[in-house]
């Protein structure tokens, strides 16, 4: 069986849990299994945990055998390992047995000190406080169990997709045979009994794996929050086991979302244009067979800005974001493991944000599937192919553009796709050119982000920095810009 709860751990404090175990030794057949992963804001993200038993007596402790800086630790039975995606060390006893009692389980941030009497745990001064999520997992070679169960993070847009997956361990004496899963979406206002399926569907990875997934779409107005699901898994000798996957469902930020109702273009002249005020939160569509869908936005706030497709889309995507010339500002293939995307696990999908985003305006967002790429009017690549999980400016020969033309070598599949959006607007219908030169970015003020608008302009010889209005962009421009801008006016 398995447990999965949210420790809350105090500034310069510990997070007590008290648990009841069978004897957990290798004679005994059963293991106990203790993770830490990442919780919901404000997070600790570097925890150190320990188990003392009834009389206070430290029976282990450990720091970083989770995932990076997060803990793990592991009793009784070593074989075979249990495999867990969220714990870089092995799960197979090394941290000794565990006789039938009472125990504590004390949580806390490192730097903590737990000394080996008395339940002697305690936070050092100077640590801050924070959430952690706690995995607590314990089956045996005799038992059918669920090594783990995880599921992806996404929102309640009604177009956030969840990735469930988890691990049956099949029991032994006898040999566990025709072995299922199903997860209690319930929480979720879905199937209480959904399938999970091994057969390269629904989500599925690799057929015949042992890992059991299913991919679902989270509905508009769904709880938010982290919630608790509860995958369960069955054999044909009546053995039954569950495990929780905690997930966290974010709330849909303020503002509307796009649906793709007409087929956007490809280019900045054929993007599809939003209609709209406001925050714009999402954009949802369909790729066809070797399609490019573009899209005309607002940014904003650049400091906020994101977009994504992790948690929203399954197919392999790429992102790429335009000025309102048709030049490249930043692209993204790849989610990089860490990434806020995709619960930090990386992946297939794609995340731009605000990094390379020179000041708030009107900007083209477009998305491909991997491998199809905006060339320049000389069919050069903008940017290079690699490497993948990173944002990236412009970096190939045809740098930075203005994109005219996509090029793939192979046809790409279809397929549906959501962009989840902050720090986005829906795009402002106004002249392309500023008709007030001091207040270049349109903002409705004079100031230093003008300055930013224009000489990004300028230095590219877009035709808005053309305020002398001489047919070319040059040092007199300057001039004039900083005229209108000195004086505060028009």
């Amino acid at each position: 069986m398995s447990a999965a709860r949210t420790a809350l751990i105090p500034a310069v404090g510990i997070a007590w849990y008290r648990f009841q175990i069978a004897e957990t030794t290798e004679d005994a057949d059963r293991y106990l299994d203790i993770v830490t992963a990442d919780g919901p804001s404000p997070r600790v993200t570097d925890t150190m945990i320990a188990v003392y038993d009834s009389t206070g007596t430290l029976m282990a402790v450990d720091d970083d055998g989770g995932a990076g800086t997060y803990s793990a630790l592991s009793f009784g039975q070593g074989l075979p390992i249990r495999p867990n995606p969220m714990v870089d060390r092995d799960l197979d006893g090394t941290d000794g047995p565990l006789a039938a009692g009472q125990y504590y389980l004390a949580v806390g941030a490192f730097p903590s000190v737990f000394d080996a009497s008395n339940w002697g745990a305690a936070g050092v001064p100077g640590t801050l406080g924070g959430s952690a999520r706690v995995m607590l997992n314990t089956g045996g070679r005799a038992f059918l169990s669920v090594a783990w169960a995880s599921a992806s993070n996404t929102n309640n847009c009604g177009f956030g997709q969840m990735l469930i997956s988890a691990q049956p361990f099949a029991g032994q004496f006898p040999a566990s045979a025709g072995v299922s899963m199903e997860v209690d979406l319930s929480p979720l206002g879905n199937d209480p009994h959904q399938t999970l399926y091994d057969n390269g569907t629904s989500g599925d990875a690799v057929v015949g794996d042992g890992v059991f997934s299913f991919r679902t779409t989270v509905s508009q107005g769904s709880p938010s929050g982290y919630i608790e699901l509860v995958c369960r898994t069955r054999d044909a000798q009546g053995r039954n086991a569950s495990a929780s996957a905690l997930v966290r469902v974010d709330a849909c930020p303020p503002g509307a979302r796009v649906v793709e109702t007409e087929d956007a273009g490809n280019l900045p002249g054929t993007a599809l244009v939003p209609i709209g005020g406001g925050q714009l939160s999402g954009i949802v569509g369909t790729l066809t067979q070797s399609d490019i869908d573009m899209y005309s936005i607002q940014i904003c706030d650049p400091g906020m800005f994101s977009a994504t497709t992790a948690g929203n889309t399954s197919m392999d995507t790429q992102l790429f974001l335009f000025d309102i010339d048709g030049r490249g500002v930043v692209m993204n293939d790849d989610v990089a493991a860490g990434d806020a995307g995709n619960g930090g696990m990386g992946g297939e999908q794609s995340l731009i944000t605000g990094m390379f985003v020179p000041f708030a305006g009107h900007y083209y967002l477009a998305i491909s599937r991997f491998n199809f790429d905006p060339m320049d009017n000389d069919g050069q690549l903008i940017w290079n192919d690699s490497p993948f999980d990173v944002e990236r400016v412009p970096d190939a020969p045809g740098n930075p553009g203005p994109v005219a033309r996509w090029r793939s070598l192979v046809p790409t599949a279809g397929g549906d796709y959501a962009i989840t959006l902050s720090g986005a607007c829906f795009p402002q219908l106004s002249p392309p050119c500023s008709p007030c030169p001091g207040d270049y970015d349109q903002s409705g003020g004079i100031d230093g982000s003008d300055i930013e608008a224009f000489f990004y302009d300028w230095e590219r010889g877009a035709g808005c920095a053309d305020v002398s209005n001489d047919g070319g962009v040059d040092g007199q421009d300057v001039g004039v810009f900083f005229a209108h801008w000195e004086a505060g006016e028009c």
